[in-house]
This record gives C-alpha cells, structure tokens and sequence, in this order.
C-alpha cells in the first residue's frame, strides 16, 4: 500500500546500465521525457522515482546532506511523480556487517539514524512513499520481523504489495541475507495468484538475483514462482552499490529484466521509470552532474541463465545450513542464517545415510577464488584427517570441487576441516556429484 510522505513504504529496485544510452544526457527532466516518448500528463501514464542504499550514520558518506537535497530536487519535478521508492539500506547501524547481531547500543544508534530519515522524507512534501527493508535495517540474519524499523516506521509492512494504474508492485523483504521465510513464500505465492492475466509485476527488493554462494534462497524461489508467471516481470534492487542492467533467462525460456541502483550515498543521484498503459516504458538516470540519461526497456545483448545452487551438475545429494544433515563443530567466522560470510575456520560433519547413489566428487559453494591459501582435510572417522588437493574453481557454478579418494566413496560420514588464510570467504553448501561415470 501507498502512504503519504507521514508515513513511509519501503521498496527494493535492481537496476543496471547494460542497453544503451539513448544519445547523450539532457539537461532536464522534460526533456528526458521527451526523449523517451513519454507523456507523464497522459491519463493512462504515470512516474515513479527510486533511490537505493542512502546509508545514514555512514562515516565516509554525506547521506544527511545529499538526500534532503535529492528530496527537493524530486519535489520540483512536475507533474509530481507518483511515488518515491527507498530500496532498503536506509541506514547503516542496524546490522552492521554480514551475520553481525546488534546490541543495545547500536539498537539505538539505528533508531536515532532512521528517526532522521524519517524526518528528512517530509521535504517530500505531498508525495508518497515506499520503503524497502535492507539488510542494515535488520539486527540479526534471523530478524524476520523487522521490529526496530517499525519502532520508528509503525505503518510500515515488511512485504505486500499495491497497484497503480495497471501495474501490480510486489515489495519484499529480504532482510538481512536475502531471505523470505514460509509465512512470506506463502503469502508471495498466493499475491502471484490473484494477479489478473496480462498485468505486468514489478519486484521491488534489497537484494539482487544471480548469487549462487550467497543470497541465493530469495532467488531460488522467485525463479520457481515466476518461471511460468503470464506477465512480464522487471526486478528493481540496491544492495551492491552499482548501476546494472540484467536479462534472466529461465527455465521455460522466459526473460526477467533486472536493475541494480547505484547508491545514492555521497551524491543524489536516482532512477526515474516511466509507465504508460500499463507497461514500464523508459528509465532515465539521474546523474552525478545532474543530467539525465534515458535508456530503453528492452533485453541487453547477453542474457543471463538465472540458475540454482548446484544445478547442471550430476549432483547425488545436497547439504544445507541448518538441516539435519549439516552439523558444524567449530567456526571462525560469520553465521548468517543458511550460509557463512568473512569465513576462517569450519569443522563439522556431513551425515551421508540417506546417501544411496554412487558418487566420487565433493563441492562446496564458495568464492574461494580470492583465497591465497586454502587447507581443505576431510576423514570418515573423525580421527584421520587427510588433506586433499583443491580443484579449480568453477566459475560457472560458483563450486570448488575436491575428488574423492576411493576409501571416502562409500563412507556414512564425512568429516572435514576447512582453513582459509583470511577471512574474506563464503561458504554456502556441500553437493556430492558422480562425475566420473
């Protein structure tokens, strides 16, 4: 639902440059509109303005400077835009980095960070606007119920979903790593359901799609709710701090059109998209020195394959984060709900029983990449530890596969110690393959 400028709905926009330009920046944003074909007086057409990433209390930023003035510059614009949309991140000391849990004392650090920018979005005047919960609004990976934002935002509902002219707007909460719980696959689903056929869907979130290693349960479950979903489908997301356009492919063929925001932390720089008959028609760009930049709504020239965790590989059995399988002895690093980030340290065991196919591989989903040094030692017995030679990493799959000595392919339990040498690591899951067959 839409509320007035005294309250507050939050948004979440993936954006992204990627098609092109349409010839050079104008000066206003008149003339952008006429550039992209687009009459905003039009009864059947209206505009929407988006932000991402603002980050209050950041040090290194200027957000309290530059976002009252991205504000006022909006209100000059006329006609009015419909809507103002923040995709999460508000601030920045709710959660402060990846798994962190928030005490007392950052707790109301945050709340005094997003009682200041509840008063600044009143130099929004008479406009509405919509608010995306990020993960700096959250105060731990399994804060699901976003309770210190509604203390300051009361109004606000973490996921719903509202329509304007034609278009059906769906916000999610991804909260602290990309993650919707049942009560809110159930409810996404059923919203999915009662949309009326030929009406297009914008997503408005925090988190992009596309991990693998990562943030990537969000993910699996839109790729399974929209793969056959009638309508055309646009993402709009912040969380990475960049401008990018996506074209998703899945299963059935379908394309998903995505865009990541640039932050708008250091300058007021925004997205502006137009809507006419029912259908998102032009983005234009708000740039760093003031012009706007018009680009299409059409498919960039590579498409992406929007995939899965392990999926295109001969995979025998699958082992998650907190599932009964999964059990984790000692960690250095960060837990964040149903994978490890800044990751060091992991012991712990994989309980092969239900296992019932022949398999010769491990991988683990990770971005050890980057890593200069990885000990990665596994044992059937808990007792004797060899150290395995680690693969290259495949980049397509955002896997590390380690081949399995034969001793190991018929084990019950397979215990492993991973060490890295600095802990800029994630770690998301482990899949036994059969590769060799």
């Amino acid at each position: 639902m839409l509320r007035q400028s005294k309250m507050q709905i939050i948004i979440i926009v993936v954006f992204c440059f990627g098609a092109s330009v349409l010839a050079g920046a104008e000066k206003t944003l008149p003339d952008a509109f006429r550039k992209a074909g687009f009459n905003p007086e039009a009864e059947d057409s209206f505009y929407f303005t988006v932000a991402s990433d603002i980050h209050y209390g950041r040090k290194e930023a200027r957000a309290e400077k530059c976002f009252p003035e991205m504000l006022r510059e909006m209100t000059a614009y006329s006609p009015a835009s419909a809507f103002f949309v923040s995709l999460g991140d508000m601030i920045s000391n709710g959660s402060v980095f990846f798994g962190h849990r928030a005490n007392k004392k950052l707790n109301e650090t945050a709340v005094r960070e997003l009682t200041n920018f509840r008063t600044d979005l009143s130099f929004l005047g008479q406009i509405p606007y919509v608010l995306v919960i990020g993960n700096h609004e959250t105060t731990a990976p399994d804060d699901f119920q976003c309770e210190l934002v509604r203390s300051v935002f009361p109004a606000l509902q973490p996921y719903h979903s509202f329509d304007v002219k034609g278009v059906h707007f769906i916000v999610l909460n991804g909260g602290h790593a990309g993650y919707l719980d049942d009560a809110q696959t159930a409810w996404l689903e059923e919203d999915l359901k009662q949309v009326k056929k030929g009406t297009n869907v914008v997503f408005l979130q925090h988190q992009p799609v596309g991990r693998l290693n990562a943030e990537w349960q969000m993910h699996s479950i839109l790729r399974d709710k929209l793969d056959h979903f009638p309508g055309e489908i646009l993402i709009l997301a912040g969380h990475n701090h960049t401008n990018r356009w996506t074209g998703w492919q899945l299963p059935s063929g379908k394309i998903i059109l995505e865009q990541q925001l640039e932050w708008s932390s250091q300058n007021p720089v925004h997205w502006i998209f137009c809507v006419q008959s029912g259908q998102v028609t032009a983005r234009i760009f708000r740039n760093r020195q003031g012009e706007f930049e018009v680009y299409p709504i059409k498919p960039p020239a590579k498409i992406e394959t929007w995939k899965k965790p392990f999926e295109g590989l001969p995979a025998v059995a699958e082992f998650y984060l907190r599932t009964p399988e999964f059990k984790v002895h000692h960690r250095k690093g960060s837990d964040c709900y149903y994978y490890f980030f800044y990751l060091k340290e992991l012991d712990g065991v994989l309980d092969l029983g239900k296992v019932d196919r022949p398999f010769d591989t491990l991988r683990l989903t990770t971005d050890f990449v980057k890593e200069k040094k990885i000990t990665i030692m596994l044992s059937t017995d808990g007792e004797n530890f060899i150290e395995l030679p680690v693969g290259p990493f495949d980049q397509d799959t955002s896997t590390m596969p380690l081949t399995l000595p034969e001793n190991f392919r018929k084990a019950k339990q397979l215990f492993f110690k991973l060490r890295m040498s600095n802990t800029n690591n994630i770690l998301g899951a482990f899949a036994l393959t059969a590769e060799e067959q």
